[in-house]
């Protein structure tokens, strides 16, 4: 019984550092890959395409500014009791271009997921994967705007509530509800005159643990890849009534000319969080 039982197991462990191996040699060849810039071009004027026909997707939130709407275009009907963990949803009355759309999951959410895998296979070098997602990712995209379209939803629409909502943005530490980082990571972040910042990435929680010090801003270029983040203090920003959007009350330059963090860590060292109160210091209110 013994010699069957040590055999089972010399078979297990040679199976296992088979496999080892296997994984280690797949992750070096992906290491050397050349990365499929065509595919990644391809994205970044997907993006670029979402961005100029001002739908708006990465305002749709999830459990906030559509979730628990009634059928009645334009209005919105008795919300959906909202767990403890998130904040309430929005003034039953209030008036969203989407109300009329019963989608079950946040379009925003999605599209975001669809990007980050696509990118993920070209920084591999798998061209083709990439371009299979990336042409899955204009497909339900497509589908979104013919949903918001045969809903009489127009651009300027979005636009006209986005900016009625920023009018009503409150200091998020007023919120008065505790936020999930992955229900705020990819939300726009905004200043006063609707001039996109870049996107909530991150965030940095406090020496104590306790309580976010800072949000990580992306900027510039594409989920991730070749984006500059910047460490924006936590008490500085603004929320919309339905979280749809971060606000920050600075030029638009204000990021492009904020403290870099390693591109690679991301991280924010005491000596770091110096300089970065340093700098915002300017934008604080006397």
């Amino acid at each position: 019984m013994l010699r069957i039982l040590f055999a089972t197991s010399t078979i297990a462990l040679m199976s296992t550092s088979a496999a080892l191996a296997q994984q280690e040699e797949m992750t070096l060849a992906f290491d050397e890959a050349e990365i499929a810039e065509e595919c990644l071009n391809d994205l970044m004027v997907f993006s670029q395409q979402v961005a100029e026909e001002g739908y708006w997707f990465s305002g749709f939130r999830a459990g906030w500014g559509w979730r628990g709407y009634g059928t009645t275009p334009g209005v919105a009907s008795e919300p959906v009791p909202a767990p403890d963990s998130v904040p309430p949803v929005p003034d039953p009355e209030a008036t969203v271009p989407w109300a009329a759309i019963g989608w079950q999951a946040a379009p925003g959410h999605e599209l975001r997921s669809l990007q980050n895998a696509a990118v993920t296979l070209a920084r591999r070098g798998d061209a083709e994967g990439c371009e299979l997602v990336s042409q899955r990712l204009q497909m339900i995209y497509n589908g979104y705007v013919e949903e918001l379209q045969e809903a009489g939803v127009q651009p300027g629409d979005v636009v006209a509530w986005r900016e009625q909502q920023i009018v009503s943005a409150i200091p998020v530490d007023e919120l008065g509800q505790m936020l999930s980082i992955d229900w705020v990571t990819g939300t726009d972040l905004r200043n006063l005159e609707d001039e996109q910042l870049g996107s909530i990435e991150d965030g940095v929680m406090g020496p104590e643990g306790d309580e976010l010090a800072y949000a990580i801003v992306g900027q510039g270029g594409f989920l991730g890849f070749q984006q500059d983040h910047v460490a924006v203090p936590w008490d500085m920003l603004l929320v919309t009534p339905g979280v749809e959007t971060f606000i920050l009350d600075v030029p638009e330059d204000a990021i492009e000319n904020a403290p870099r963090l390693d591109p690679e860590r991301r991280e924010v060292t005491a000596e770091m969080a110096d300089e970065i109160e340093g700098y915002w210091q300017q934008y604080r209110e006397d």
